[in-house]
């Protein structure tokens, strides 16, 4: 908790050597929330004021010390009542929101395909890679980093089943099947 004073003396008066005079108080109290798992919320303060009026002393000095000490003991007390001290903290505790985390990951996939040629040739198989890298969110890093990584490999499939034999046909190298040489005819026997 946290009290300051204005120093602001309203007024004093002298009146039978009573003296009169008043202070204005501003405390705070700070409340931490008390979060679920995967929820977060910035601290909460709450802030009163009070203001002694009209409070006497035998001097001046002595009426302008009892006016700030009771405005004291009024935003104090104000601030330090269980049923304050409740309602503050369900406060607090009524900010808490989702908590959002981002992820990333990047995932490498690869997949061999032959390419498709004529009946006289012979197709070299080929390799098709990607890599994708995503992100993704989640109630925790953790989390996030799981689904961004779950989101990588999904895409990564995707595009190899989508473009690989694409690739391979483009890419790919069909040699021409060598033709089986003819027979060697037999000489004659001498």
């Amino acid at each position: 908790m946290t009290l300051s004073s204005t120093g602001l003396i309203l007024y004093a008066q002298r009146k039978q050597t009573v003296f009169r005079a008043s202070a204005t108080f501003t405390g705070s109290d700070t409340f931490t929330p008390q979060c679920a798992t995967g929820r977060s919320a910035p601290e909460l303060t709450l802030t009163h004021t009070e203001t002694a009026m009209n409070v006497t002393g035998s001097t001046l000095t002595g009426a302008q010390q009892n006016a700030e000490k009771l405005a004291q003991e009024l935003v104090k007390d104000y601030l330090t009542t269980n049923d304050r001290k409740t309602a503050g903290q369900k406060q607090a505790d009524d900010t808490c929101t989702q908590a959002v985390f981002t992820g990333s990951a990047t995932v490498t996939g690869s997949q061999i395909f032959t390419p498709k040629c004529t009946d006289d040739r012979i197709a070299k198989p080929v390799t098709y890679e990607t890599e994708k890298t995503l992100t993704a969110t989640g109630a925790t890093l953790e989390e996030a980093k799981m689904n961004a990584e779950k989101l990588a490999k999904d895409a990564v499939n995707e595009d190899i089943q989508k473009n690989g034999q694409s690739y391979a046909d483009l890419a790919g190298i069909c040699t021409k099947k060598e033709s089986p040489l003819p027979p060697i005819p037999e000489l004659p026997h001498t």
